[in-house]
């Protein structure tokens, strides 16, 4: 038998649909419709029949590339009350429950509005390691200004031009930092005029979470059963990549927080002078799942000294807006967001970055080895020039183990994996990723642990290769593979 035909025949006769993606839409190759929905919409139950539920969709308009999430009640016959349309087709009345545009500008302190009750956070180095830190020039806290809100390293990445005197500043007002909190008052005074805060969301996708919902074995996973119970009634939440990372009460549309990378704040000041040009920040999209891990005291034990524990984890790469991945606690988010300082004590987990990551743009995926260590695996993505497979603890988002498959050009990375547990025994045996090559791959985690122990099947041959049968160029694949 030809190898290759071999190869597609595991001992579980596992068959693997790996879709290609050829094409790829741009913004300017849209046209001239009125708006567009972006990425695939999201519900809040996957039964409708019995209760109904919430849709939420990403709208664009490809002119001023101004981007709305939207929230319409479904019934349960699948319908929904449709918008009043005007004779050219925009939108006269909104007949969804909520629209993001319009609640974070609540919320932003625009002319004639409230004090900006937005909580921003993003991390940088305590010295030892990275944190969350507040998204703010300085802060004022019972009358007096503290400057720890962004630490001078943080203030030279956000504006590379501020002095030491700039940096030390007593006011709490910096013009990128308040355009990106959503104040107007340097807006026509050197930067970028809009109409709405909420920030264009061009490849993210909305990301629905409500109560624990993993239906992990509660025997293989001691204390999951408790910490499904503890957070059962949990506010539901909608989570998208755009401008920021933004988290929104599914309920009433409110901005609960939102995270910017440490790995963009360099961009801003290009994205507050261009706005709405088409730049890429937070372009990926999230997956959020239950996981155990090493998330350490300050979030497991209080003071009973736990350093492991049950926590939902949001992990999530930038798309084509940079070179890292990152992750969020987002077991309690309203409580734990309740102020800035919370959000960015109790939310931020870690951000990863590496010389071989490329765009990131390969979507991770959150997954249990034999040995009971939870992690989140992902490819390089775009632009990485060699096809890496990228292993890291949950908890601490250290790296475990990277596994390199060959490469013929300078041009390679791996695209989103997805993973197959051969015998359902709740651990993963098996991962399968595409490269820009047109391989898929298959790598062996039946013998992963905390220590690593993967590899590559086959003796480091593909799977398959696929290429165009009149030219025999090698045909990329940029989508995660369909595992049945």
């Amino acid at each position: 038998m030809d190898i290759n035909v071999l190869r597609q025949w595991t001992s579980a006769c596992t068959f693997v649909l790996c879709l290609l993606c050829l094409f790829v839409q741009t913004p300017a190759s849209w046209g001239s419709q009125l708006y567009y929905t972006v990425g695939a919409p999201t519900l809040s139950r996957s039964n409708l029949a019995i209760y109904g539920g919430q849709l939420y969709e990403v709208r664009l308009d490809p002119e001023t590339l101004s981007a709305d999430l939207l929230a319409r009640t479904v019934t349960v016959d699948g319908s929904w009350q449709q918008d009043e349309l005007n004779d050219d087709g925009s939108v006269k009345t909104f007949n969804g429950d909520w629209r993001a545009q319009l609640t974070v500008d609540r919320q932003a302190q625009r002319s004639g509005g409230s004090t900006n009750t937005r909580r921003i956070f993003t991390s940088g180095s305590n010295g030892i390691r990275r944190v969350g830190r507040r998204f703010t020039w300085n802060h004022t806290e019972n009358g007096l200004t503290y400057a720890d809100g962004a630490n001078e390293d943080l203030k030279s990445l956000v504006d590379p031009h501020a002095t030491d005197t700039d940096k030390r500043n007593e006011g709490l007002d910096h013009p990128i930092v308040s355009w990106m909190r959503g104040d107007d008052k340097f807006e026509g005074f050197g930067l970028s005029e809009r109409q709405h805060v909420f920030g264009n969301i061009i490849h993210s996708a909305p990301q629905y979470v409500g109560s624990p919902f993993d239906t992990y074995d509660f025997t293989n996973n001691p204390g999951y059963s408790t910490f499904r119970r503890t957070h059962a009634a949990r506010t539901p939440m909608v989570y998208v990549g755009g401008a920021m990372l933004h988290a929104f009460n599914a309920d009433d549309g409110a901005e609960v927080f939102a995270y910017i990378p440490h790995e963009i704040l360099d961009e801003l000041e290009r994205l507050a002078f261009n706005h709405p040009a088409p730049i890429f920040l937070v372009d990926g999209t999230p997956i959020i799942a239950d996981a155990f891990g090493a998330y350490g005291s300050r979030l497991c034990g209080h003071d009973d000294g736990v350093t492991s524990c049950w926590l939902s984890v949001l992990v999530s790469g930038l798309g084509r807006g940079g070179n890292a991945v990152f992750a969020l606690n987002v077991t309690d988010p309203i409580a734990d967001a309740e102020t800035e300082d919370n959000a960015a004590d109790k939310v931020f987990l870690w951000e990863f970055n590496h010389d071989d990551l490329g765009q990131t743009t390969a979507r991770p995926i959150i997954e249990r080895l034999s040995d009971g260590t939870w992690v989140t695996i992902f490819g390089n993505g775009r632009f990485a020039g060699v096809a890496k497979l990228f292993v890291l603890s949950i908890g601490t988002g250290e790296l475990i183990q990277e596994l390199v498959v060959p490469s013929t050009g300078s041009d390679n990375g791996l695209s989103s994996p997805v993973a197959w547990d051969h015998d359902f025994d709740g651990d993963i045996d098996f991962v399968y990723a595409g490269d820009l090559e047109g391989n898929l791959w298959r790598f062996d985690f039946s013998d992963a642990d905390a220590s690593g122990g993967a590899s590559i099947s086959f003796s480091g041959n593909p799977l398959i290769s696929v290429s165009d049968p009149s030219t025999s160029t090698p045909l990329p694949i940029s989508v995660p593979p369909i595992v049945s």
